[in-house]
């Protein structure tokens, strides 16, 4: 049979609109980002993962597309409508099923980035096109992030000024630093830091970069003021509605492609989705055909997976290399991958705060909040302590969970978890044992330990304050408190607080919609040395604040409490000794929850939470302007309006536009105290959109 190699997706674009990434040849019109991109999240989601690959061969064989053969059985077809008819409602599951599925796919990326690949033609198509279909997971989010799609539920609503901000930050970041003293700058990069999730470090190293690759637009004093303002509110804000939640995601999978790929302190330096970046740009200096390089080449400036995707479909044509060879190399490679990842995950399955990642869906936000401490700390030279510790990821404790047979338990039953699988659960905890791996780095550490939760959500959004275990140990009974913490998972408490997870009132729910968060498994395991001394607990905001303190205040037993202004409070208690200290903390993540140890040997900050605010939404388009309409870019180019209105730009969807953003930036800012909004043709969470939303003009999707 003369299949495909590479198949088709044909869910992220519409028949009449072009794709983000297109090539025009002989003649015809070649889409080639978007429409190969898969809808693989529904049935990772659902516990049903292997129809991926199914969907994927189906493809193949039968010359269609992913959506086709959606379309086509009845099971799959439900299988997405329900995930997207709760997307739709739940911005908690969305935002959800984005925090879980990057960090695997980071890791990912990184893993495969490490398997070789013959450098011909042949051997390098081949490795793009086994990456690209290991990454589905990726690329599905990229393109429900990007708002298109037949049913794509982010794409609804008005926005917020600061969701897709990093967008605007591309340009912006190298000359932020370069008019920036260094303890400025570096406050501003530890606040991107706590966004991205990533070390302050790494993003000082991807500025460097972008002033290195693009042009550093030069800003005026109140450009610069604008910029680093919005860095400050950027990280001191939380995104709760879905067109946000994409648009944020969307600028922030773009700021990766300029992050070095090094996730674990020593390992693998070189760039972001180099697994199919690197096949692509050598399979591009391997091809001979000399129109279709040049046609690739001239795509888009730094769209190197695309440019793998192109001569990918070329070669499916047969207009390049062997596609017989291909075929059988996409085989060897496919294994080579999978043997790689399985034999080199466990590196990932503990961290610590010299590792520069901290993904909330990775390692949960009690640690991510160390983690913080830890790199505030060691930036700006504060004087509170830290208790040593690692933490054990999600993706270690999934492989007990998966090696126990709980993961299937878990997949299969999500949002409807009863007491008889909670008995199953715990039974499997008990009866299995954990990964030697997981219990190594504590061999360093003293014999006096706690093992403590940090679960996706916690000391996030949400506090889940006493839901969730921490458990006193020592070296010989660590893994049965591991395993304490997490069966605490699985308590009926634990069930109801995420059920109720950011969840509406009763009278804003929608019938048929599983509000909260979903029980896919989301464990992390802390292991810290346990200070003793007293205990405070400490909540910053600007206006009213609190300290309690006593031996057991975690518990709700102090000695001492006030409220009022931090200022006044702080003086009756062990923690002023680091009044410095907290102010910074305070200024850079806005509201904090901390809590402290305090003895001989100074005061340990043991748990830092956020306390961010939710984005205000911009309004509509006002219907009351007149509506200005532009044919091109060449129509914005000089056009300064002296009245009050809307722009209608709806030439964006004939054209490709991602090397042209900033002059939709240049005519905002001609007419900035006139211009009310715009209506354009590319879909709300799109990056063009993101980088108007920043400018505080509301932007609405014309349906072409």
């Amino acid at each position: 049979m003369n299949k495909d190699i590479i198949a088709r997706g044909g869910f992220f674009t519409k028949k009449d609109e072009k794709d983000e990434f297109f090539l025009e040849f002989n003649g015809e019109e070649m889409p080639v980002f978007k429409e190969y991109q898969y809808l693989s999240l529904p049935f990772k989601f659902s516990g049903k993962e292997h129809i991926t690959g199914q969907l994927i061969e189906r493809a193949k064989n039968n010359k269609t597309s992913f959506y086709e053969e959606i379309l086509k059985d009845e099971d799959a077809k439900k299988i997405m409508d329900n995930f997207f008819y709760e997307m739709e409602h739940n911005p908690s599951f969305t935002k959800q099923i984005i925090d879980v599925t990057l960090p695997q796919v980071y890791i990912q990326d990184t893993l495969m980035n490490e398997v070789g690949f013959d450098n011909t033609l042949e051997g390098s198509i081949a490795k793009v096109i086994s990456a690209w279909e290991h990454l589905s997971d990726f690329y599905c989010i990229e393109g429900l992030v990007g708002g298109d799609g037949k049913i794509n539920p982010l794409k609804k609503g008005n926005g917020s000024a600061l969701a897709g901000f990093i967008d605007d930050l591309e340009d912006k970041l190298p000359y932020i630093k370069s008019r920036l003293d260094n303890e400025d700058w570096t406050k501003s990069i530890l606040q991107l830091s706590h966004v991205i999730g990533r070390e302050y470090t790494q993003i000082d190293d991807a500025v460097d970069l972008l002033s290195k690759i693009k042009k550093p637009l030069e800003l005026d004093e109140d450009e610069l003021k604008y910029g680093v303002e919005s860095i400050d509110s950027l990280v001191k804000t939380n995104f709760v509605e879905n067109l946000d939640i994409a648009s944020f995601y969307n600028t922030l999978i773009r700021f990766h492609n300029w992050m070095p790929s090094e996730l674990k302190k020593g390992k693998n330096t070189g760039d972001s989705y180099d697994s199919t970046c690197k096949p692509s740009k050598v399979a591009l200096a391997e091809n001979k055909n000399i129109e279709i390089g040049k046609l690739v080449s001239e795509m888009s400036n730094d769209a190197t997976s695309p440019k793998g995707v192109a001569l990918s479909i070329f070669a499916n044509r047969k207009e390049i290399g062997d596609k017989k060879e291909i075929e059988k190399l996409v085989n060897s490679t496919n294994f080579e991958i999978d043997n790689h990842i399985l034999h080199n995950i466990d590196e990932f399955y503990t961290l610590t705060y010299e590792d520069p990642t901290f993904y909330e869906g990775l390692v949960g936000g009690k640690w991510k909040g160390l983690k913080m401490l830890h790199d505030t700390k060691k930036a700006l030279g504060l004087n509170y302590e830290l208790p040593e510790g690692y933490v054990i990821t999600s993706i270690g404790i999934n492989k007990f969970l998966e090696d126990a047979g709980i993961l299937s338990i878990l997949e299969e039953n999500s949002y409807k978890l009863n007491k008889n699988h909670v008995k199953e659960i715990n039974k499997l905890i008990d009866d299995n044992s954990l990964d030697e791996k997981l219990l190594e780095p504590a061999k360093k550490m003293s014999d006096n330990l706690i093992a403590r939760s940090s679960m996706y959500g916690e000391d996030g959004d949400n506090n889940y304050a006493g839901v969730y275990e921490s458990i006193g140990s020592n070296k010989e009974n660590l893994e049965s408190s591991i395993k304490g913490v997490i069966k605490s998972y699985f308590t009926s408490d634990a069930i109801f607080e995420r059920r109720n997870h950011s969840a509406p009132k009763n009278k804003d729910k929608v019938k048929g919609v599983n509000y909260g968060i979903l029980d896919y498994p989301n464990i992390s395991v802390i292991v810290l040395d346990i200070i003793e001394g007293e205990s405070g607990v400490l909540i910053y905001n600007n206006g009213d604040s609190e300290i309690s303190q006593g031996k057991d205040v975690v518990n709700g037993k102090y000695e001492k409490f006030e409220k009022g202004s931090m200022e006044e409070i702080i003086k009756h208690f062990d923690c002023k000794t680091i009044k410095h200290d907290l102010k910074q903390l305070h200024n850079l993540y806005g509201g904090i929850d901390v809590e402290y140890v305090s003895n001989n040997e100074g005061i340990h900050l043991v748990q830092m939470r956020a306390l961010p605010e939710n984005a205000e939404q911009l309004g509509e388009v006002p219907k009351d302007c007149p509506i200005i309409e532009y044919k091109s870019f060449d129509d914005i180019k000089d056009s300064i309006i002296d009245y009050r209105f809307v722009a209608k730009l709806d030439f964006l969807k004939d054209e490709n536009c991602n090397d042209r953003q900033l002059e939709i930036y240049k005519f905002m800012k001609r007419n900035e105290d006139t211009l009310e909004g715009i209506k354009g043709a590319l879909p709300g969470p799109s990056h063009i959109p993101n980088r108007i939303r920043s400018r505080h003009a509301p932007y609405e999707m014309i349906d072409i």
